[in-house]
C-alpha cells in the first residue's frame, strides 16, 4: 500500500513538473520601436548604477512585434551627442531602454548613422531618414528581470520622420536584440501579422535575366546576389533569397544612390508556407559613418519602404499575394559587386499568408523550442487519467 501511494505522489509530482508553463527561448528578440513622440529631455542613467550621469533627448513608445502586432511593451530612446555634418548626414549615440511586459529591462548604448532618404516612395510615406547602428561589441549595458547581468548587441534599422525633431519625431525602427550565453526569452515572432526574415551572407553579383511580373517572360536584366533566408528568431535558415539590383543611380549633392530591387524569397521550411514571393522597390543605399559599423565590416545601410503594394507576384501558398515588403539593410559593398556581404532585414506583409500555424515557421518559429513539451504535454493530459486509474484498480484489488 504505502509502494502504490509513493508511485502515485511520483506520477502526480512528474505531472505538475510538465504541465508547468516553462520560460521559452529564443535566439534574438526583434522588436519595433513604434510609433509618434513629443521630446521629454531628462537626466539618465546609462551604466545601471542608479545614478542619472546624463542629459539626452528622450522620446517614449511603444515595442511591437511584428509579426502579430501586438505591444510587448515600451521603449525609451535617448539621444545625446548630435552632430550634423555638411552632407546632411547625422551622428548621435543612442541610449535606448526595452522594458519587456512581464519579462524586465534591457538597456543598450551605441552610436547612430542618421542619412536623409533619397527614394521618392519613402517620401510619399511621410519617412525622411533612415538610421542604422550596429556594433561586433557588446553595447547592452545592463538589465533587469530575466535580463539581470545580460551581455550581447542591438542591432538597429530604423526609418523615422524628423520633420518636426527635436520637438517630435515619428519612428518606425527595427531592433535585433541579440543575447550572449543564455537564450533570450521567446517575446517576438509568434505571430501571423508578418513574416520577419533576414537576407544574410556573401555573395558575388551575376548578370541576369529576370521576370519581375510573373508572366513567364524574362523581361530586365539585373545584377543578382543569392544568399540564405534566416529567421532571426532562431538563427534557423527557411529558405533562400534572390536580390536583383537595376538602375543604380547616384544622387547628386549627396553620398548616396539610389536603385530598383527585385526580391524573391523562396521559403522551404516545413513550419511555413512553401512558396515564393516577389517584391519590388526602390531603395536608399548610403555610407554609415559610425566607427563601430565600420569595425564591423559594414560600410552601407539600405532602406526601402512603401504604403503602396510592392509585392508583384507569388507562387504555392503564396499565389494571389498582395501586400508589401519593408527593408532595413545592413551591407559591405567594399568589393561590390564581388563578395557582396548583406545583413537586410525584411518584413513582409501578404494578405494572403496561407497555413501559418502558431509555432512554426519563419516569423513565428521562435515557439519551436515550446514544440517537445507542448507535445509531452497533451500526451500526459490524456495519460494521466489513464495512470491514476490503473494505480487505483491495482490498490483496490490488492486490498479487497
Amino acid at each position: 500500500m504505502k509502494s502504490i501511494k509513493l508511485n502515485h505522489a511520483i506520477i502526480l509530482s512528474i505531472l505538475s513538473m510538465l504541465l508547468t508553463p516553462q520560460l521559452s527561448t529564443a535566439q534574438a528578440i526583434v522588436v519595433q520601436f513604434l510609433g509618434t513622440s513629443d521630446v521629454s529631455v531628462q537626466m539618465i542613467d546609462t551604466d545601471g548604477d542608479g545614478v542619472d550621469d546624463v542629459e539626452s533627448n528622450c522620446y517614449e513608445n511603444d515595442l511591437v512585434d511584428p509579426t502579430s502586432g501586438e505591444v510587448v511593451g515600451t521603449g525609451l530612446d535617448c539621444l545625446r551627442d548630435i552632430v550634423a555634418n555638411e552632407d546632411g548626414s547625422v551622428t548621435l549615440i543612442s541610449n535606448i531602454f526595452f522594458d519587456f511586459d512581464g519579462f524586465g529591462l534591457i538597456s543598450s548604448e551605441g552610436t547612430t548613422t542618421v542619412q536623409p532618404l533619397l527614394t521618392q516612395s519613402a517620401l510619399d510615406a511621410g519617412l525622411t531618414n533612415g538610421t542604422g547602428s550596429f556594433s561586433d561589441e557588446d553595447t547592452i549595458m545592463f538589465g533587469t528581470g530575466v535580463f539581470e547581468n545580460a551581455t550581447g548587441n542591438v542591432r538597429l534599422s530604423g526609418l523615422v520622420d524628423l520633420t518636426s525633431f527635436p520637438n517630435e519625431a515619428f519612428f518606425n525602427c527595427v531592433f535585433e536584440i541579440a543575447v550572449d550565453g543564455d537564450p533570450a526569452p521567446n517575446i517576438t515572432g509568434g505571430g501571423e501579422e508578418a513574416i520577419v526574415v533576414k537576407f544574410l551572407g556573401t555573395a558575388t553579383g551575376e548578370d541576369t535575366m529576370i521576370d519581375t511580373d510573373g508572366d513567364g517572360e524574362d523581361d530586365v536584366e539585373s545584377t543578382c546576389f543569392e544568399n540564405d533566408l534566416v529567421d532571426p528568431n532562431t538563427g534557423n535558415v527557411v529558405g533562400h533569397g534572390i536580390d536583383c539590383l537595376r538602375d543604380i543611380t547616384p544622387v547628386e549633392d549627396t553620398n548616396g544612390l539610389t536603385l530598383t530591387s527585385n526580391i524573391f524569397f523562396t521559403f522551404d521550411d516545413p513550419g511555413l508556407p512553401n512558396g515564393l514571393i516577389s517584391s519590388e522597390g526602390t531603395t536608399t543605399v548610403q555610407p554609415l559613418i559610425t566607427d563601430s559599423a565600420l569595425d564591423a565590416g559594414l560600410t552601407h545601410q539600405t532602406q526601402s519602404f512603401s504604403d503602396d503594394d510592392t509585392i508583384t507576384f507569388g507562387t504555392g501558398d503564396f499565389a494571389g499575394a498582395t501586400g508589401n515588403a519593408r527593408l532595413s539593410g545592413l551591407v559591405d559593398l567594399t568589393t561590390f559587386p564581388d563578395d557582396t556581404f548583406f545583413n537586410c532585414m525584411f518584413i513582409i506583409r501578404a494578405n494572403r499568408i496561407v497555413g501559418v500555424k502558431s509555432g512554426s515557421g519563419c516569423a513565428i518559429a521562435s515557439n519551436n523550442y515550446n514544440a517537445p513539451s507542448g507535445i509531452i504535454n497533451y500526451l500526459m493530459i490524456l495519460i494521466a487519467p489513464l495512470l491514476i486509474i490503473g494505480i487505483r484498480r491495482k490498490y483496490l484489488a490488492s486490498n479487497y
